[in-house]
């Protein structure tokens, strides 16, 4: 018989140990975790405030998703085009920090254009939410090791995706204690800052996707080997100022704000 591998514990400890010592992929997993925490905070009763206390028809609250569908196929066409103009690492950053205004739009809209206003928060939010996800999911298998990748898949998983659950409860609750209206505009104002995760960090300062990272030597068991960082990540500068499923966002944007 073969001796036996870690067990489960280790393997989750292993993958936690790897993301949080690593600055762009801790970051990263910050500011998709908090986007998917704040978004759920207003999304969880966004059907509640669009039927009933906005009174919009059950035909447009379906066509809504529409919207989204349409900017998820424009970001599909664009993900791998603006990286080529501006760098990936601005991508990842404008494309998370797109996603803030967009849902800010849903509780500032007038009541009577609530539709056109939520229609151009969805399509905007289908555009953040491809966009980023196919840049960020690409550079973290990039700057991983592939002994590490199911660990990093699974623990980023995790951390970004738990926070949703929660975001939802806090949303009823502050729509229980506050107004479904003002509970959606608290998650919607603390959804602009998610970006602040990427910006300060050596993300925006990343050109292109780096080519996988290699293990100098295999690691012994239980130690994680750190990814070959790039050269032009400059882990110890500064980024310049001016600087979804198969990525960390949910589907359905009729359930949360469609960005990251």
């Amino acid at each position: 018989m073969g001796e036996k591998g870690p067990g489960m514990r280790a393997e989750i400890a292993e993958g936690l140990r790897y993301i949080l010592g690593n600055r762009m992929l801790s970051k990263i997993a910050g500011a998709t975790g908090s986007s998917n925490l704040f978004t759920n905070i207003s999304f969880a009763v966004l059907p509640l405030y669009l039927l009933e206390e906005v009174g919009l028809s059950v035909p447009a609250y379906g066509a809504l998703g529409g919207f989204y569908g349409g900017g998820v196929l424009l970001g599909a066409l664009v993900a791998d085009r603006i990286p080529r103009l501006i760098g990936v690492g601005r991508t990842i950053l404008w494309s998370i920090a797109l996603g803030g205004p967009a849902g800010l739009l849903v509780p500032l809209a007038p009541r009577d254009l609530v539709f056109p206003f939520v229609a151009t928060s969805f399509f905007l939010g289908g555009i953040s939410n491809v966009v980023y996800n196919v840049n960020q999911v690409s550079l973290r298998q990039a700057i991983t090791p592939e002994r590490m990748l199911g660990r990093l898949n699974g623990t980023m998983r995790f951390l970004v995706w738990g926070t949703m659950p929660i975001g939802a409860v806090i949303g009823g609750v502050l729509a229980q204690v506050l107004g479904v209206h003002t509970g959606i505009l608290i998650g919607a104002i603390l959804g602009l800052f998610p970006f602040l995760s990427i910006l300060f960090s050596p993300v925006p300062s990343l050109k292109t996707i780096p080519e996988p990272a290699v293990e100098a030597q295999a690691a012994e068991p239980g130690e994680v080997q750190a990814p070959t960082i790039p050269a032009t990540a400059a882990p110890d500068a500064g980024p310049p100022f001016e600087a979804v499923l198969e990525g960390e966002v949910e589907a359905d944007p009729r359930r949360r704000r469609p960005g990251c």
